[in-house]
């Protein structure tokens, strides 16, 4: 989405967050889908300065992902 957004593609950009709205739910970030829905509507009237703010509420939702650590087997060693 920053690639896109840093070569002004905002066809492309679109495109992303449109992806990013529908799977964001999909897999269980639906909080991903109202910034989402925003970006996209932003990308496509290219709104170049509210997409950067959007891109990086969207980067500070993502950091807030926190991946569990693997569990392990009860049969390795460690």
């Amino acid at each position: 989405m920053r690639d896109a957004a840093g070569c002004a593609d905002y066809i492309e950009l679109a495109k992303l967050a449109h992806w990013l709205k529908g799977s964001g739910e999909t897999v269980g970030f639906a909080i991903f889908t109202a910034p989402a829905a925003q970006l996209e509507r932003l990308a496509k009237a290219e709104q170049t300065d509210q997409v950067a703010s959007a891109l990086v509420a969207l980067a500070g939702l993502a950091d807030r992902i926190v991946l569990p650590e693997p569990a392990r087997s009860a049969n390795v060693p460690g």
